[in-house]
């Protein structure tokens, strides 16, 4: 494999790791031209369309705001024109070929992201000084420590940049994108357009705290769903009403932190039952009426420290009990038939009823039941995931004059006793209902009666699991301990490049005893001198370079002097050649001529081969 399609290759993988965070055109689009340009080299005028054209969507996709995404985007573009023209120098393809994969670092703040971010850099160190056609072998490994140096001098000025360049307040990284047909958190209940799920360890949210909460409690409360269609259900807004929610004096109260790795719609998903949020840094409200807690800013990472109480309810004097009763007009057959086993009964003997009759039918858990379009359906079938048992149960308490409503969130978790906090996968999403009883909502989760073990271990541990041999799970218990801390590193760096935002620089001025303007201007003053210094090291470095080519032009005349040739400073390489048109080997000459004014007059400023030219004269 030749060096510069290894380093093509590597340039492919930074784009596709954050397939979660930028458009997949756009990730699309980096990918072909980064293919094509390993087998064929792309002209520039064909390449300048294509990037104007996608500057457009760009604008067009982030609703014409410069946003964080928006800005890396556009920097993009301009590394793959700049690094895939033919006048760029080889120092310099390589050097933006490495900021090219830095750039993406924003959108990927995980552990896995800078690995390959240094395994990159080690590469490109090590194929640098080959030529274009050269092949990559390691006994031909001459590291140019000239390179490592630009390299290293360039930390410093990322360092300040990261720790010193003005953020505004909102200034966060995009989160994970769920994908559809993925089992993960949804805003709406949709039961007849997805027959079947599949698995998905994506992290969805770290919780951190000290305390290990019991599985009966460990239910991260979501978005509250009213409104329903006789099957799949959403959130509909109440009209305003003056009955307050208060929180129980029942339960202890614990304090934790969260911090979102997922896209939640805008959602902030709390441990149930949520008390307050103490601090974010993120603008968010609260919907009072149903104790839930949004963002006024979707598709954000974002961290939290909030208080709940476990084992809670959330207390109401009187509700809207028609807005809690709502069903459509038709209602199946086969529903009605089920609900005269539970007509005319209290909340508490129809939900143990329920229980004993969904057991004895030999109703079955399942992410993959199939299609399933209609509430007889499932009946008929007598298989599906949490949202079928949700919906059931929250249609048949309203059959029967119990206001009932259905949660989304998630159940579950992984505690990491190392870092002492939870890992909350999409694997971990469930859905349940909240049924309205002596003045206050009560949780039951059907899921739980015909799986207990989903409760119990959890939606990941119990789904992966199941599909898990006993003979992996044995090799996967020896390398637990190691996964711990890793996984706490990864988490630790992540709060850390997620989190550090204008009040950590407010932190890190207070220091100093400096006032956040003064701690910006010292900064950017260092970040322009430092940014100076750099170029003049370059500037240096092209002058050391002419003075080179002059020396060996100064030799050059000297050798024809020799042949009796006299070269005056007013004569142009024409007179020149003109001049040597006599010596017998004046086809060298001419060559040297050649290579002297591209080294001397171009961009590429290589004395190297302008010095093989003059050993061959």
């Amino acid at each position: 494999m030749k060096n510069i399609t290894l380093f093509k290759l590597l340039l492919l993988l930074a784009p596709i790791q954050c397939i979660d965070f930028i458009p997949n055109w756009l990730i699309l689009f980096f990918t072909m031209i980064l293919s094509f340009s390993i087998f064929i080299n792309i002209h520039q005028i064909i390449f300048i369309p294509l990037i104007i054209g996608s500057s457009y969507q760009i604008i067009k996709d982030f609703g014409y705001n410069l946003q964080p995404e928006s800005a890396i985007s556009f920097l993009n573009l301009v590394l793959l024109m700049k690094f895939l023209s033919k006048s760029t120098e080889k120092q310099t393809h390589y050097t933006l070929g490495f900021l090219w994969i830095g750039t993406f670092a924003l959108f990927n703040t995980n552990i896995y992201y800078l690995f390959y971010l240094i395994i990159s850099l080690v590469i490109i160190i090590f194929i640098f000084p080959f030529s274009k056609d050269d092949l990559f072998k390691l006994d031909n490994i001459k590291i140019d420590k000239k390179f490592i140096f630009a390299i290293l001098k360039s930390v410093p000025l990322i360092l300040l940049l990261f720790f010193i360049f003005p953020r505004f307040y909102g200034f966060l990284p995009s989160a994970n994108k769920t994908i559809q047909g993925q089992i993960g958190y949804s805003t709406k209940i949709n039961n007849s357009s997805i027959s079947n799920l599949s698995l998905s360890s994506q992290t969805a949210f770290y919780a951190e705290m000290e305390q290990i909460i019991s599985p009966e409690n460990l239910y991260w409360r979501g978005r509250i769903h009213n409104f329903t269609d006789g099957y799949n259900w959403r959130k509909q807004d109440q009209l305003v009403t003056k009955n307050k929610i208060k929180l129980s004096n029942s339960g202890n109260e614990i304090e934790y932190t969260l911090k979102y790795e997922q896209d939640l719609g805008g959602d902030l998903i709390l441990l149930d039952t949520p008390s307050r949020i103490v601090e974010g840094n993120i603008r968010y409200y609260e919907q009072r009426r149903y104790k839930t807690y949004h963002t006024y800013r979707k598709n954000k990472k974002a961290t939290i420290k909030a208080k709940s109480k476990l084992a809670g309810k959330l207390e109401q004097k009187k509700i809207d009990k028609e807005f809690y009763l709502q069903l459509p007009d038709f209602k199946p057959k086969l529903l009605l038939q089920m609900n005269k086993k539970f007509e005319n009964l209290p909340a508490n003997e129809l939900i143990s009823k329920f229980r004993d009759y969904i057991i004895k039918e030999k109703f079955v858990y399942s992410l993959n039941p199939g299609r399933m379009n209609t509430l007889n359906d499932f009946i008929n079938k007598k298989i599906g995931y949490c949202t079928h048992y949700a919906s059931l149960l929250g249609i048949i308490l309203r059959l029967n004059n119990i206001p009932a409503r259905l949660v989304s969130g998630f159940q579950g978790a992984q505690y990491n006793d190392i870092g002492k906090y939870y890992i909350v996968r999409s694997n971990d999403a469930h859905a349940w209902i909240e049924y309205f009883d002596n003045n206050q909502w009560n949780r039951v989760d059907p899921t739980s009666f015909i799986s207990p073990n989903r409760v119990l271990l959890g939606g990941d541990q119990f789904l992966t699991s199941s599909q898990t041999t006993t003979r992996e799970k044995n090799r996967f218990t020896l390398f637990d301990e190691a996964r711990k801390y890793f996984n706490y590193l990864n988490y630790r760096l992540a709060l850390f490049m997620d989190s550090f935002d204008r009040d950590s620089q407010s932190q890190i001025a207070k220091m100093f005893k400096l006032s956040l303007k003064q701690f910006y201007l010292i900064g950017l003053i260092m970040i322009a001198i430092l940014s100076g210094l750099i170029l003049r090291s370059r500037k240096n470095k092209i002058n050391k370079k002419l003075d080179e080519i002059d020396t060996l032009f100064h030799k050059f005349s000297k050798k024809l002097e020799k042949e009796k040739i006299q070269i005056y400073e007013s004569d142009s390489v024409t007179i020149i050649k003109t001049k040597i048109n006599q010596i017998e080997n004046h086809k060298k000459y001419e060559d040297f001529l050649d290579a002297y004014q591209k080294s001397r007059y171009s961009k590429n400023k290589d004395h190297q081969k302008l010095s093989q030219l003059y050993d061959q004269l």
